[in-house]
């Protein structure tokens, strides 16, 4: 992947601008909208929580030209987007594509479009992110000093001004923020540069010195946040590039061994444990683990909301209510959930749900390609890049445990969606980029032989 074939051309256009937009993007994630950090709370001001009209103007500043770019670049790069097209998800771009049709009998049609506008927006902004001055490094090597720069600022300013950058009140008192726009999305802002450190370690692609301090400040920024799906995030991702990248033991060769011995060192405990105390239950054997990321195995307060979203879905089960159209304030269609709850919920809490109650069984349908297509071309990586396979696969398992306890999947203008739909546009570049490096190898062999 890194020498090109005789002939090839080195393309340098949009180089710079592209990686400005894409840390932009990146940096419009995490910081509140508009930039004013004086109406920040425990909330996601990105959403259209309590809008129904023509939505926010500074949203619109801040992504309209972002968006346009992305469509400059893709007229000058059509060509390759058409060649490349066989290589990208297609349920990526199908559920997209749905999100448009709910608009149709959505109760808040604008609200949806806009919301749909801005999906389109992110997609293009990722699709022409592969379309000029592509390197397999560049989403890394954009994404990690964007991510630790936030992170690190975020310091100073919670010190600084602890009325904006430190939660106080409620359940998040003491808890920082500082830059972001609340405690979980600072934690998952550090989660993401931890993996990203770990990541440019494992594949020598920065020096250890870097990366032991840029690991040691997103993880005590992480402690700061308190943010327990932060913690889970940052073990699974980390370990996922660690032994994909560095193992620390050489299991090649001997892996029924490992297998069998990792069946016993579970399988004894558990046998000894039974005898004495009976069978232990599935709760029994989460809950210590779920302690230590400050998360209640129970899923007190979110199975409620869930439940009752469900019997909503119900009413709608095949296409949905209307993409965006449902979490939208006390006044919306929330309201028989604010009367049973006593207080306003902004989402369900688990982004699957809200995926079928807002696009339906057919929506739903679609991510659940999107997820197996997903993980099928991270497969097909594994044999092309190592290095961008451990990365992308973090960044996979990010999306899945996230969605699990928080709605981030196609949720618009958020760090979730927007730097995994990069990571699946990246990974169709990758595909595309070896098939290509193959056709020219054959090309050469073919001129080589003799006559």
């Amino acid at each position: 992947m890194t020498t090109a074939p005789a002939g090839w051309q080195v393309d340098r256009r949009f180089y710079w601008s592209l990686a400005l937009m894409f840390a932009i993007g990146v940096a419009f994630t995490l910081l509140p909208g508009g930039l004013d950090f004086s109406t920040v709370e425990d909330v996601d001001p990105n959403s259209d929580f309590g809008e129904v009209g023509s939505g926010s103007l500074a949203r619109k500043l801040q992504w309209l030209p972002l968006f346009m770019f992305a469509g400059v670049v893709f007229l000058y790069r059509a060509q390759l987007a058409l060649n490349m097209a066989r290589h990208i998800n297609i349920f990526l771009v199908l559920f997209v594509l749905w999100c448009f049709v709910t608009t149709l009998w959505s109760p808040y049609p604008g609200t949806t479009f806009r919301k749909c506008v801005q999906l389109f927006g992110v997609l293009m902004i990722a699709l022409s992110f592969q379309l000029a001055s592509w390197t397999p490094r560049r989403y890394q090597d954009v994404l990690r000093p964007t991510i630790h720069w936030i992170v690190l600022l975020s310091v100073p300013f919670a010190i600084l001004f602890p009325e904006l950058g430190i939660h106080s009140g409620g359940d998040t008192d003491g808890k920082w923020s500082g830059l972001t726009t609340n405690k979980n999305t600072l934690g998952l802002a550090a989660a993401f540069s931890t993996i990203l450190w770990l990541h440019g370690w494992a594949s020598a692609e920065v020096r250890t010195r870097s990366a032991v301090f840029g690991v040691l400040l997103a993880l005590v920024v992480q402690l700061l946040a308190q943010s327990g799906t932060a913690f889970a995030v940052t073990a699974v991702g980390g370990a996922i590039v660690i032994m994909v990248l560095r193992p620390p033991v050489d299991y090649r060769g001997r892996l029924l061994s490992w297998l069998l011995s990792l069946a016993l060192l579970i399988g004894i405990p558990y046998y000894i444990w039974s005898m004495a105390f009976g069978a232990p239950t599935m709760t029994d054997v989460l809950t210590p683990v779920a302690a230590l990321f400050g998360k209640d195995v129970t899923l007190t307060g979110r199975s409620d909301i869930w439940l009752m979203v469900l019997e909503f879905a119900a009413d709608h089960p095949v296409q949905g209510v209307g993409y965006g159209a449902f979490w939208l304030g006390p006044d919306s269609m929330i309201a028989p959930i604010v009367d049973k709850l006593y207080w306003v919920p902004r989402q369900a809490h688990n982004g699957y749900i809200d995926v079928l109650n807002e696009t339906g069984l057919i929506g739903l349908t679609l991510v659940v390609g999107y997820l197996v297509v997903y993980a099928i071309q991270l497969a097909r990586v594994a044999g092309v890049d190592r290095s961008a396979f451990a990365l992308h696969s973090a960044v996979f398992a990010y999306l899945i445990m996230t969605n699990i306890a928080e709605t981030v999947m196609f949720r618009t203008i958020t760090l979730c969606f927007f730097v995994t739909t990069v990571s699946s546009l990246c990974l169709s570049r990758i595909l595309f980029e070896a098939e290509l490096r193959q056709q020219a190898q054959r090309l050469q062999f073919g001129q080589a032989r003799p006559a």
